[in-house]
């Protein structure tokens, strides 16, 4: 085990690091091999030898000997601790200290029943990114594997942000520096920007009383010109905003484009960041989104939303959908059910049908096959 004077820790909350005693170490020049660093740290577990040459090197002629090259890069960075690191002619362990170790208990966590003290130090171990700076787009395991975490990782720290700001209201200045990195998150997330606001006027308004000045307002924002709206953002993944279920449960969702509204019911397996990088999903948000208001939002349990609930039923999932109407003030749009959420459309305009204005049903069912007699 590593003594305390000497403590050796992998910084994967950001660009990777490794550290002894806080001090970054120098790393080896090849991403493969700081890539197979972070991977064994953090995964924690046993690897076949196979299976790290198939995620890594499955285009050289030797991808075993390309494995024992960069194991042995790896045990000059941890020099006096390559004890960590065992390896025999079969299977690859690492047991090292990493900063997603304090992270990963919170994935699937109840955030309410942490302590404040222990959100904000998990807060200030996320420097960025999951491995910001080590994606490998050859590598199709180890990217799935980086990005799935990575969207862990984004998620958590929405999920402490708002837990914080919400927890501490009658603390101002505590509570505004978190709301602050979360508008930077969600800069188009409108409600936000006015809780901020709110806070800084409060803390303002406390420090004038502290040194018995009026309070000074804060200097109006210059009207700024009107521009013409783009067809899509520049960076579309980020203009999420959340909005509360009506058991709670933490809803993400996102528009794009301008024009009359397609609503895009929530469906299995969808992520609104990464699906514009999706082969599958990113050409119907682009040209859905091109002459349309297109919104969207991630299930429960899927994407950006709350990934730990209590109830999934089809109820639920109709009651979510009129909270999402609800929070982006939509008047009357077209609904867009696909694949499971077909069902949750149809439902949806039988109880409002003074919402939908047309419905656009592609791959899906009314029933189940076991509820259709």
């Amino acid at each position: 085990m590593n003594g305390p004077q000497h403590r050796l820790e992998l910084r994967v909350l950001g660009d990777f690091q490794v550290t002894r005693d806080g001090q970054p170490l120098d790393l080896p020049p090849s991403r493969k091999t700081r890539a197979l660093l972070a991977y064994l740290g953090v995964t924690g577990r046993q690897h076949q030898r196979e299976r790290l040459c198939e995620i890594f090197w499955d285009i050289p002629d030797d991808p075993r000997g390309a494995l024992r090259w960069s194991l042995s890069k790896i045990r000059q960075v941890l020099g006096t601790d390559e004890s960590a690191l065992s390896a025999d002619r079969n299977a690859v362990v690492l047991n090292i200290a990493t900063d997603y170790a304090q992270l990963a208990p919170l994935v699937k966590a109840d955030l309410s029943s942490h302590s404040t003290e222990e959100l904000e130090a998990v807060l200030v171990s996320i420097r960025g990114g999951f491995l910001a700076d080590l994606s490998l787009e050859r590598c199709f395991d180890y990217e799935a594997w980086r990005q799935a975490i990575a969207s862990e990782v984004e998620i958590v720290e929405l999920g402490i942000l708002r837990e914080l700001v919400e927890r501490l209201p009658g603390e101002p200045r505590r509570a505004l520096p978190f709301a602050r990195r979360l508008r930077r998150l969600l800069p188009d997330d409108a409600g936000l920007a006015a809780e901020t606001e709110a806070l800084e006027e409060k803390v303002r308004s406390a420090a004038a009383q502290a040194t018995g000045r009026a309070p000074q307002s804060a200097p109006p924002t210059p009207p700024q010109p009107p521009s013409k709206p783009a067809a899509l953002p520049q960076d579309p993944g980020r203009a999420v905003q959340f909005c509360r279920a009506l058991d709670g449960t933490r809803l993400a969702y996102a528009s794009t484009g301008s024009g009359s509204v397609i609503l895009r019911a929530a469906h299995w397996m969808s992520h609104l960041t990464f699906d514009w990088d999706s082969p599958i999903w990113r050409h119907w948000m682009r040209e859905l989104s091109r002459h349309n208001r297109l919104v969207r939002y991630d299930e429960r349990c899927n994407g950006l939303s709350q990934r730990q609930v209590v109830d999934i039923s089809f109820e639920t999932m109709v009651s979510d959908l009129e909270r999402v109407v609800e929070a982006t003030g939509l008047d009357r749009f077209t609904l867009l059910g696909l694949s499971q959420s077909c069902a949750v459309s149809i439902a949806y305009a039988i109880r409002h049908p003074e919402k939908v204005s047309g419905m656009i049903l592609y791959g899906g069912y009314v029933k189940g096959w076991r509820a259709r007699g």
